[in-house]
C-alpha cells in the first residue's frame, strides 16, 4: 500500500501545468514541487523504509539473490522511455531501491557474503549522505557564479566539468560535512555511535 502511494504521486503530478522547472528539464515547477520537493509526497517512501527496518529487525525478510535484485534500480531507469518526465524525479525509485537495500542490509544482519562490504565501497558509503546534501548546492553555486547561469557547453567540455570541478568540489564538501557534522552527531546522539566508538 506505502509502495503504490508512493508511485501514485507522479501521476499526480501530471496534472499540474505551468512553466518549465529549468529550460532543459521539461517538467513544469507545480509538477516538480509536489513530486520531488513537497515533503508530504516523500513521506510514503520514508514509511517504506520504516517499515523494511522493521521487518529486517524482527527477522522477517525472506532473502533474496543478489542477482535477481541488483538490476531493479537499472530497470527503473530504462522504464523512464515510456514514462512523463516527472517519473524521473523522486518515487518511482523507491520500491526497486529499496528492495535491493533490504537484501543488502539483511545479508549485512545474517553475515552472508555480500560484495558491499569491501573498504573500497564502505569507505564512499559512510559518505554518500553527505554527498547527497552537498552536490545539488555545489552543481547551483558553481553554475550560477562560477560558469555563469546561461553557460553552454559542448559535450566533452561539460564532461570535463562535471568529472575536473563539480564532482571533486562536491566529494570534498562531503568529506567536510562528514567529518566535522555527520560523525560527531552519531557519536553524540547514537548508541550505535558511542558502541562503533565514533568521537567527535
Amino acid at each position: 500500500m506505502t509502495a503504490l502511494l508512493a508511485l501514485s504521486i507522479p501521476g499526480l503530478a501530471l496534472f499540474i501545468d505551468g512553466p518549465h522547472f529549468l529550460p532543459t528539464v521539461p517538467v513544469s515547477i507545480g509538477q516538480m514541487w509536489l513530486a520531488y520537493m513537497f515533503p508530504l509526497s516523500r513521506l510514503p517512501e520514508f514509511i517504506l523504509g520504516i517499515l523494511l527496518a522493521r521487518i529486517l529487525k524482527e527477522g522477517m525478510w525472506r532473502p533474496l539473490r543478489l542477482r535477481y535484485v541488483l538490476p531493479l534500480p537499472f530497470i527503473a531507469i530504462a522504464s523512464l522511455v515510456a514514462l512523463p518526465p516527472v517519473f524521473a524525479f523522486g518515487p518511482h525509485f523507491a520500491v526497486p531501491v529499496a528492495v535491493l537495500l533490504a537484501e543488502i542490509a539483511s545479508r549485512d544482519v545474517r553475515d552472508a557474503p555480500s560484495p558491499f562490504r569491501r573498504p573500497t565501497l564502505l569507505y564512499p558509503g559512510d559518505r554518500s549522505f553527505a554527498f547527497y546534501i552537498v552536490h545539488y548546492v555545489v552543481i547551483m553555486y558553481i553554475s550560477h557564479f562560477l560558469l555563469g547561469p546561461k553557460a553552454a557547453f559542448s559535450a566533452p567540455v561539460a564532461t570535463g566539468c562535471v568529472l575536473f570541478l563539480l564532482l571533486p568540489l562536491a566529494f570534498a564538501g562531503a568529506w567536510l560535512l562528514h567529518h566535522y557534522v555527520e560523525n560527531p552527531s552519531v557519536a553524540r546522539f547514537s548508541e550505535v555511535g558511542t558502541r562503533a566508538g565514533l568521537s567527535p
